[in-house]
């Protein structure tokens, strides 16, 4: 008789485990690989013994490196995102991109300029419209304030308009 051969009890009780979780290691699709049994319900314990310390030992190493990987791919994305945001203050140092804010700043400013021009035309034709009655006087006087205020436009620069929050900032202290 091998005296190394215990039953599943005796191997629970050593292992202060229930003999339920015995009976799990042994289930093939539960472990894998799975507690190699002897017999029904009999275990080699040196075998056994071995099989519980392999498999204390994956599991902590799958511990200390999960850690490791997860930390490892937080890093990864950070940096990521540190390139990009880097990648978009180049772009914006070499004036290969600009600012959503200031180009709205520009454009509203812009607009302003537009909306007082059209005022002032509404204005001008008014003035020179006033006691013209040739059809043909009229649409040449209005063909010309059309044009004035189209050069006008033409002479706005949109960038004079950008308003530069940084240099602004820096010029105030």
């Amino acid at each position: 008789m091998n005296t190394g051969i215990v039953d599943g009890h005796i191997l629970a009780e050593f292992w202060e485990v229930s003999i339920r979780t015995i009976q799990n290691y042994s289930n093939e699709k539960k472990f894998n690989p799975p507690l190699p049994k002897v017999d029904t319900n009999k275990y080699d314990l040196i075998t056994a013994c071995k099989w519980i310390y392999n498999m204390q030992k994956e599991k902590i190493h799958k511990l200390k490196t999960a850690g490791d990987e997860k930390l490892s791919d937080l890093k990864k994305e950070k940096q990521i995102i540190d390139n990009k945001k880097a990648e978009l203050a180049l772009k914006r140092e070499m004036r290969k991109i600009v600012d959503a804010k200031s180009v709205l700043i520009a454009w509203t400013n812009l607009q302003k300029v537009i909306k007082n021009n059209d005022t002032q035309l509404e204005y001008d034709l008014i003035r020179d419209l006033e006691g013209v009655t040739d059809e043909k006087k009229k649409a040449e006087i209005i063909s010309k304030g059309f044009a004035e205020k189209d050069r006008q436009l033409e002479r706005n620069d949109i960038v004079k308009y950008i308003v530069d929050e940084e240099s602004f900032l820096r010029e105030a202290i």
